[in-house]
């Protein structure tokens, strides 16, 4: 973690508490939690094992006063397996995530929970999006896509996509 201050940015630090495994993370709007997609595989299974059989875990850390916690497990409606394109949290704590098919999810945060995760309707075309980045108030996705056509998972481009009125 490295913050902007008055005299610039901080040296970063690592967060000592998040596994050494973790494959994503996000810093939440209000900079309190950090959440983190861990393998529970070790280093050995995880050369071993292909990705998409891989098996991972959504955490959060929250800031408290002597730094951070160690990861909570989320819990439903996060999977434990199955490979994800990234996620990013609101300001609400809903999370927006890639889901197995095509498109993204969101997880909405209430009364201190996450709800059943709900596909977002969106018209995708041919694009394969992955690792969206939701606005704090969930007004827009900025997601990136390989370029239909593209081999070997390259060239990339980032797209935004804006929610209209009624929610698509």
């Amino acid at each position: 973690v490295t913050e902007n201050t008055d005299k610039g940015w901080t040296t970063p630090k690592r967060v000592e508490s998040i596994p050494y495994h973790s494959v994503t993370s996000c810093l939440s709007p209000d900079a309190n939690s950090i959440y983190v997609r861990c393998d529970l595989l070790n280093e050995l299974e995880q050369r071993r094992t292909p990705l998409r059989q891989r098996k991972y875990s959504f955490r959060r850390c929250t800031r408290t006063p002597q730094g951070w916690s160690v990861p909570q497990e989320l819990g439903p409606p996060f999977s434990s397996s199955g490979q994800y394109g990234g996620f990013s949290v609101a300001a609400d704590n809903s999370i927006c995530f890639k889901s197995k098919g095509d498109g993204f999810c969101i997880a909405p945060f209430v009364n201190n929970t996450w709800e059943q995760a709900i596909k977002i309707p969106m018209e995708m075309g041919n694009l394969n999006p992955c690792h969206p980045g939701i606005a704090p108030d969930g007004s827009f996705l900025v997601f990136y896509s390989i370029e239909p056509g593209a081999q070997g998972g390259t060239p990339t481009d980032l797209y935004l996509t804006l929610r209209r009125p009624d929610d698509t």
